[in-house]
């Protein structure tokens, strides 16, 4: 199964709701498994950090990863490649990773959220490492 593969058969529609509320339309997530296979297969997908800066600054990342600030998509999406998955992640995979992909695939990208953030990926055993410093090689490579 290619990269592309992956993330295309990872899209959920959440209906473990409460009937009396209208589901909530599918998502685009890609599980740790599936983004751990989709970069070691070759497929390079961008991986974004949306944490909080202070978080981020503080913590491990995604092997490749590049911080943005969630709060200026608009911004930073200028500078994206157009032709490339991007998976983006949170702590836990909520909120703020919802919102960064959302907005991203309003501006035309084919983001997806990590399903649980960078915990599901640390809880299994997946690599992370130290960041390197606030070059963006993904820009700089473009």
């Amino acid at each position: 199964m290619d990269g592309e593969a992956v993330f295309c058969a990872s899209y959920r529609d959440d209906q473990h709701h409460d009937q009396n509320r209208p589901a909530r339309l599918a998502e685009p997530v890609i599980t740790a498994a599936q983004l751990r296979f989709a970069m070691t297969a070759g497929r390079h997908p961008l991986v974004i950090d949306v944490r909080r800066e202070a978080i981020s600054r503080a913590a491990r990342v995604i092997p490749s990863a590049t911080w943005r600030d969630p709060n200026d998509v608009e911004t930073w999406a200028k500078r994206l490649p157009t032709k490339r998955l991007i998976a983006v992640y949170c702590v836990h995979g909520h909120h703020v990773s919802r919102f960064v992909v959302a907005s991203l695939r309003h501006l035309g990208f084919d983001a997806w959220r990590l399903d649980g953030g960078i915990a599901a990926w640390q809880a299994q055993g997946y690599p992370t490492e130290a960041k390197l410093s606030a070059l963006n090689l993904w820009e700089t490579a473009q």
